[in-house]
């Protein structure tokens, strides 16, 4: 049976796997002659014709009738090497990667640098899914590279060469065009070769989607200082679109306080900013926006990342010449409060293990804990998570009562302090 008759066995095989694997990682390994063959069946197809990879002036044949492919496109073999171009602040970055080994069974590639393998290394620094070497290739550069137009005007100037590359970060490769900016999804990290590539481009376009869902949902509750942004997705990329901001100036007072007020307003809806404060201002309204929301996640029971969204602006007032205007977000109050339920959840965990030497004092003790902690975060001007903070306290308290036995005498005055605060 050839190569040919071997996939038309399984059509749920080919139309799962998609245009990836039916233009390059079978195809260019077929003799002209099935190839052919397989190219006049599947132009039959309306899924291969909607996945079409057959575009002649894209892939033209060679004197054999061979298709060929781009660098990018093309599944690489053992000992394949590449040009890997990386855009910096500094300039461009070339570094030689060499393949090694074929294609596992989880469709993944090892790859390492071409000067330790010169030098014999034959292990791969690191492994990537195969669909993500062309984003590999492609978004360390900023080049995006799409088989059909997606009718938008930024996404299509920027896949035809045309704005300005902004830079690549974790999980996103930015462009500006005209008063625009995309965001497009990657699966890449920032540091392509130190880490493991876990997920593939339509992971990654997933998660760029999840991000710009939240942002939108954060714009929506009420939470000034935030971009709406558009979303789009096209092949294996999604791309986030919002207007373009000044991130050059010089931040005032003013614009710094709107800016605290952003990461409070984020903080109460039960959010932490979760990376470093990025901050344009609006060329409209002159007013300050946080722009890259890509690691907003939501507060634990412990208040993690709190703290951090605290040091990161007060870098920023710092930065910008204003650090004595500077004042926290709470730490010291979240600080507390994070410690007291922390207490009061182990003492849960030992009541649940069966401990029988925890006293009602010891119970009373942290409940008391707990609602005093919670009265200062209440307290406290630049903070606005005491509703959700007091409501974990009193479901914690509520557990610890009914799991210890003590309901009554201190422990009772200790419940009803929290809930009158």
């Amino acid at each position: 049976m050839t190569d040919y008759e071997n996939i038309l066995q399984n059509e749920r095989w080919h139309d799962a796997v998609g245009r990836r694997v039916l233009s390059v990682y079978d195809v260019h390994r077929m003799s002209a002659s099935d190839q052919v063959r397989l190219r006049e069946r599947y132009q039959s197809l309306e899924q291969i014709r909607r996945y079409d990879k057959w575009d002649e002036t894209r892939h033209p044949r060679d004197e054999a009738g061979q298709f060929t492919t781009t660098e990018a496109d093309r599944i690489p073999q053992d000992g394949d090497q590449f040009t890997l171009k990386m855009v910096r602040e500094t300039g461009t970055d070339e570094l030689g990667i060499v393949i090694i080994g074929d294609v596992d069974e989880d469709e993944r590639i090892g790859i390492t640098e071409q000067t330790i393998y010169d030098k014999g290394w034959t292990k791969p620094l690191t492994r990537i899914p195969v669909a993500a070497l062309k984003h590999l290739l492609n978004d360390t550069q900023g080049r995006l590279d799409l088989d059909k137009p997606t009718g938008n005007a930024a996404i299509d100037t920027i896949a035809g060469g045309g704005g300005t590359f902004l830079g690549k970060g974790q999980d996103g490769v930015a462009w500006s065009v005209g008063n625009q900016v995309v965001k497009a999804s990657t699966p890449i990290p920032f540091h392509p070769l130190s880490a493991q590539v876990t997920i593939t481009p339509e992971q990654a376009a997933d998660r760029l989607i999840t991000q710009v869902e939240r942002n939108n949902d954060l714009v929506k509750a009420g939470v000034p200082g935030l971009l709406p942004m558009g979303i789009e997705r096209h092949e294996d990329k999604a791309f986030a679109i919002m207007d373009k901001l000044d991130t050059t100036a010089k931040l005032t007072p003013e614009q710094l306080d709107q800016v605290r007020t952003t990461v409070n307003a984020i903080h109460k809806a039960g959010y932490v900013v979760g990376d470093q404060i990025q901050v344009g201002i609006h060329p409209k309204d002159g007013r300050a926006y946080i722009y890259d929301t890509g690691q907003v996640r939501e507060i634990d029971e412990h208040g993690h990342g709190v703290e951090d969204d605290n040091d990161h602006l007060k870098r920023l007032f710092k930065e910008h010449g204003s650090e004595s205007t500077f004042l926290p977000v709470n730490s010291r109050a979240t600080k507390e409060l994070s410690t007291a339920l922390s207490h009061g959840g182990l003492f849960l965990k030992w009541l649940k293990r069966g401990r029988t030497d925890i006293t009602e004092e010891q119970i009373s003790n942290a409940i008391r804990d707990m609602a005093q902690a919670a009265k200062a975060v209440d307290d406290a001007e630049e903070s606005s998570m005491a509703d959700e903070w007091r409501d974990k306290a009193v479901q914690l308290a509520d557990e610890l009562m009914k799991t210890s036995g003590f309901t009554t005498g201190p422990t009772q005055e200790a419940y009803l302090s929290l809930l009158g605060f």
